[in-house]
């Protein structure tokens, strides 16, 4: 679905005409897309970032949460800053270490990386048509919009109802990720030796 679709469907869904709540609604879309970027796990929000040999750290742009880092094509260990920034002092220092810093990976050694990760999708707005959350979670953010909608509106009975119907949409669009992890269908990295 659009933005403008989504909007139309939140504007159905209320029935809501007034002014004030037809105003509102854009950010309540908004806030709804904010809140899928801290819950949903999705098989589109992930994505491949590669990173030339020649630097020690690197920011990931709209980093969510990442999944593998692979050095030099082989599976990198997450460790502590202090541990990487002490073996970028020894003569050979393992290369398959990272520490993370807010957005910022940091390596032992200047490597090639590719970065798995889930990556924030750019916001559906009018200047943005549709994102992934659009194309595969359209209800959730309607169903989230509705219960934001119900909080502004102070009507607790219809923010419980699209509450629940937006926790069942994500934890069942999750779930189909899981599986589809677990059966393979979705391979996040070549594997390498640690």
């Amino acid at each position: 679905m659009t933005y403008s679709e989504i909007l139309n469907a939140v504007k159905s869904y209320s029935g809501r005409t007034d002014s004030a709540a037809l105003n509102v609604m854009p950010s309540l879309i908004a806030q709804a897309q904010t809140k899928l970027d801290q819950i949903l796990r999705i098989a589109g929000m992930m994505q491949a970032i590669t990173y030339p040999a020649g630097e020690l750290q690197y920011q990931l742009e709209n980093l969510i949460a990442v999944e593998t880092v692979l050095v030099n094509d082989q599976v990198a260990r997450l460790t502590i800053l202090s541990d990487v920034l002490a073996e970028r002092y020894l003569p050979l220092p393992n290369k398959l270490k990272f520490a993370m810093s807010g957005n910022v990976i940091l390596l032992t050694y200047p490597a090639p990386v590719t970065v798995h990760a889930y990556v924030r999708p750019t916001p559906m707005s009018d200047s943005n048509a549709s994102n992934i959350y659009g194309t595969v979670a359209p209800n959730a953010v309607i169903w989230l919009a509705l219960y934001y909608l119900a909080v502004w509106s102070r009507d607790d009975d219809e923010a419980a109802k699209y509450q629940e119907l937006a926790t069942d949409e994500v934890n069942t669009l999750n779930g189909v990720h899981e599986d589809l992890e677990r059966a393979g269908d979705i391979l996040p990295v070549a594997y390498g030796y640690i």
